[in-house]
């Protein structure tokens, strides 16, 4: 967490500036280790990502939002806030007018993703958004909370991948 983070700079900010005091305490905190039984892949080889997207077990929607969020980096509140209005087909473009950080975006989409949404389109055609809540949604169904999409994507890419040797957190 970034908790460690803040509380240090505020002991920096207390010693360097106020010279409130003389050490930083958070300096000798030693940070907790991951679990070593719990494996928290956050990468995909290009393979495994072929067999997610073509696993018949992973519902399609969870695939087209697996394919979305692979290509296009787009954070979760991103992802669920992406209007087919904001996905310009004919030029392969996708664009979003508010993000996380304030800001919109745009880029080009590439012949892949612009196919998949092509046909995703046909298949939901009365829908404002791109993607429901709970083609993310993580454990208990909970859209709104944590760190879902990862656990959305982990969950069926358990499903589609063979199993690797156990690298430890993060790959």
């Amino acid at each position: 967490t970034q908790y460690r983070g803040h509380v240090s700079k505020l002991f920096k900010l207390a010693r360097r500036v106020m010279k409130l005091r003389r050490d930083n305490p958070v300096d000798d905190v030693v940070r907790p280790t991951p679990d070593a039984q719990e494996i928290d892949y956050t990468w995909l080889y290009p393979g495994e990502l072929t067999r997610v997207l073509g696993c018949a077990a992973i519902p399609l929607e969870r695939r087209v939002a697996t394919a979305l969020a692979f290509y296009t980096g787009l954070r979760k509140s991103s992802l669920l806030a992406l209007t087919w209005r904001g996905i310009d087909l004919e030029h392969g473009t996708l664009s979003l007018r508010r993000t996380k950080t304030g800001r919109g975006i745009f880029f080009e989409l590439g012949a892949d993703l612009a196919w998949l949404l092509r046909a995703w389109r046909e298949h939901v055609p009365r829908r404002s958004h791109v993607l429901d809540a709970s083609a993310i949604a993580g454990p208990r169904g909970s859209a709104g909370r944590g760190r879902i999409v990862g656990t959305a994507l982990r969950g069926g890419c358990g499903r589609a991948r063979r199993p690797r040797p156990r690298t430890g957190r993060g790959g």
